[in-house]
């Protein structure tokens, strides 16, 4: 899978969806939230209502992040569950799908997008963006999670509800300044020559090998990130360290990769 073809549809149909919003009752509404974290499996939550407000849920989640099992060729499993929701919970669903979506510019490198398609009589919508970009969706998914981890039975679909919900940032989180582009980025003139955007990598060799907290693998080299985090060279995800850990590790630069590869 090209980066091209890593689609919403294209996601739908690996969890065993049609693109688009399900079909909804006469007279009730369907929504679709498909959530797109960057390392974990993608999962999507499907809520059908019918005219007198009666709404239910339905849960897919795929075993395994699809753009990193395309790359590897592993298969995945979709894993479905179901509960009614209260009438409460969907109102809230459709309320903030009939709220304006004023753009709001973020520098986000990881973290979780999102894709949200609507459907009844008179309309079809869709909305997409960078959680971080939408405090609504945001705040929609800190209610709406809790309660679909209480209700749902299957195992696996309530791992996939714990996983996405880590991804989800607080009121203070969504305020930080570093959520915001400087205004200045917009103004720089990226064909200017000899200019590029592209920082060079840091990477540090450490006296001591040191574990990895998501896949546990244990070495002595990282990626060095600008906030002191490391990146694991084996899974390519980010943890923060005790500072003191660094203090005498050997920084190196994009160089030793070549030469380490």
């Amino acid at each position: 899978m090209e980066i091209a073809d890593y689609t919403p549809a294209n996601i739908l149909n690996a969890l065993g969806l049609s693109a688009g919003a399900p079909v909804a009752p006469v007279g009730g509404w369907s929504a679709l939230i498909l959530l797109k974290p960057s390392f974990d499996p993608e999962v999507c939550l499907s809520i059908v209502t019918d005219r007198t407000g009666r709404a239910r849920a339905e849960i897919r989640a795929l075993s395994a992040n699809l753009w990193m099992t395309s790359r590897t060729g592993e298969a995945t499993e979709v894993f479905v569950s179901s509960i009614e929701l209260e009438p409460a919970s969907a109102a809230a669903v459709r309320e903030l799908i009939d709220r304006p979506h004023p753009p709001r510019e973020v520098l986000a490198l990881d973290g979780m997008s999102f894709v949200v398609l609507f459907r009844d009589a008179a309309r079809t919508a869709e909305h997409a963006a960078h959680l971080s970009a939408d405090s609504g969706i945001a705040t929609l998914l800190r209610e709406l999670l809790p309660i679909l981890l209480v209700g749902v039975r299957d195992q696996n679909c309530r791992s996939a509800l714990r996983r996405v919900t880590r991804y989800v940032p607080s009121d203070a989180e969504l305020k930080r300044p570093e959520f915001e582009v400087p205004h200045y980025v917009a103004s720089v003139d990226i064909t200017t020559e000899g200019w590029s955007p592209k920082q060079p990598k840091t990477f540090i060799v450490l006296l001591e090998a040191l574990g990895c907290p998501h896949c546990s693998r244990s070495a002595n080299r990282f990626r060095k990130l600008a906030d002191n985090r490391l990146i694991c060279l084996a899974c390519a995800r980010s943890f923060a360290v005790d500072p003191d850990v660094l203090v005498d590790g050997r920084e190196e630069g994009e160089a030793a990769e070549d030469v380490a590869g």
